[in-house]
């Protein structure tokens, strides 16, 4: 098996994004390293703390960790996880400083001042099974925490049948996001918004 060290992804959107603290920027490559095998990913993180993932072979329960790359925005590592048995897959975000470990949806699509993200559960195989809308923020250690939690399901009970899932989420401010909304065969139904105001987020549909 051919060992290789992973290139940090460089994201177009993430341009023109503010800094890390200093503290944070130490954590970044090489101070936080991964090694990827055809099975096996090695992360160190710039604590000293190791964490090895190990796909699992065939059978009901094979997995697979698929490394994404360090996300500079936000000074974490990302990695895909699929299961087989569903199929269906999901990410895991890991804090280059100390390891903390965050489990999402789908990847994280940054805000344009790195202090919040998106990710996106679109309901159907190969995807995350829930349907639902996350945002995160980043809170004062650093560390990302969920700040918004929005399942289409809840909404329908007041706005009609669910017959969508969220999809193609992009930033339009630090406080707006839209989405298309979605069905099982692809087609697009819509959009959708979530703003952020007082403090709180809103949802709204469109056709």
């Amino acid at each position: 098996m051919k060992s290789c060290i992973l290139a940090i992804l460089g994201l177009a959107q993430l341009l023109g994004a503010p800094a890390l603290s200093q503290a944070q920027q130490s954590c970044a490559p090489p101070r936080s390293t991964v090694i990827q095998t055809d099975t096996v990913i090695r992360l160190r993180f710039a604590n000293g703390r190791r964490l090895t993932l190990t796909d699992v072979p065939a059978g009901e329960d094979q997995t697979d960790y698929r490394y994404q790359g360090y996300l500079p925005a936000i000074g974490y590592h990302l990695i895909e996880l699929v299961v087989w048995g569903g199929p269906t897959s999901w990410d895991e975000l890991y804090n280059a400083c100390t390891g903390a470990q965050l489990v999402v949806d789908g990847p994280p699509i940054i805000s344009p001042d790195s202090t919040r993200f998106v990710t996106l559960g679109y309901g159907a195989p190969r995807t995350p099974l829930v349907r639902r809308v996350q945002v995160w923020s980043r809170q004062p250690d650093g560390d990302f925490a969920s700040e918004w939690d929005f399942e289409p399901a809840v909404w329908a009970e007041d706005h009609g049948p669910l017959d969508w899932g969220p999809a193609n989420a992009r930033w339009l401010s630090v406080s707006a996001i839209q989405f298309d909304r979605v069905n099982r065969d692809g087609r697009v139904l819509g959009t959708a918004q979530a703003t952020l105001e007082a403090g709180h987020w809103h949802f709204s549909a469109f056709p």
